[in-house]
């Protein structure tokens, strides 16, 4: 299924107008199963729907990935067996909230020796500069990408925040590659609900080109990850544990 699609458009200019083409993001859901199950849907944008499968579920205290037993993709539907049973299980419908309703509160804060300095912060950001983005086509997604000893390791995107943060966390689980020497690099509003999956997946920071919310700010504290935001040019704003930042 394609990323983009093209649409017909009238573009406005003061004197004049033009019938043209534009492109769009495709926008459409993604159902997925445990154990024949429907636990959930995703609107995303098409692709990488195996790692944002496994994110979703890890992130959503699912299932472990030791657990699972076989997976199957299809268009549209991704499907998932283990032998653990389940009664009486909903659909989950994304949210952005705190830990109450999902019996995390017993994971502890993240006690981590990762520092980085304002270079790290510049390389990170340019990182992708020249890379070939669906955001440079339409203008409608946003992006995730997790960086080890300010080294890339993934970049996603998705029409949605956190739907691009787990693909990023479901491509870490993958790997096998999760520790909390890593940081998130996000193109918008750092929620609680990122921050949620952060600590989750035990990533210590998070870098944004947005801003973070009272109540992400809150977590953050709670749970010991640093979050920069506001990211421009070479200023960004330190929002919690600024000891992590070598200045």
């Amino acid at each position: 299924m394609e990323k983009t699609f093209k649409v017909q458009i009238k573009k406005v200019f003061p004197d004049h107008f033009e019938d043209t083409e534009d492109m769009v993001v495709n926008e459409s859901p993604l159902f997925i199963f445990l154990n024949n199950t429907k636990v959930g849907t995703v609107f995303r944008m098409p692709g990488e729907d195996t790692a944002l499968s496994y994110g979703f579920l890890f992130s959503n205290f699912l299932i472990k990935p030791s657990e699972i037993k076989t997976f199957n993709l299809k268009e549209n539907e991704t499907y998932f067996t283990t032998d653990r049973i389940f009664k009486n299980i909903e659909p989950i419908v994304i949210y952005s909230s705190c830990f109450d309703e999902k019996g995390s509160n017993a994971i502890n804060p993240i006690e981590s020796s990762l520092t980085i300095g304002r270079e790290e912060v510049d390389k990170a950001k340019e990182a992708f500069k020249d890379v070939n983005t669906v955001f440079s086509e339409t203008g409608s997604t946003h992006y995730a990408a997790l960086f080890e000893g300010g080294h890339l390791l993934y970049f996603y995107e998705d029409v949605g925040r956190h739907n691009a943060v787990m693909k990023v966390i479901g491509k870490m689980i993958l790997d096998s590659k999760i520790g909390d020497d890593k940081f998130l690099l996000l193109s918008g509003r750092v929620s609680s609900e990122i921050v949620r999956i952060a600590v989750i997946s035990r990533i210590p920071m998070i870098i944004s080109k947005g801003a973070p919310t009272s109540l992400s700010i809150a977590l953050a504290k709670e749970y010991k990850i640093s979050i920069i935001g506001f990211l421009r040019g070479e200023r960004f704003n330190i929002y919690t544990f600024p000891e992590r930042i070598k200045l």
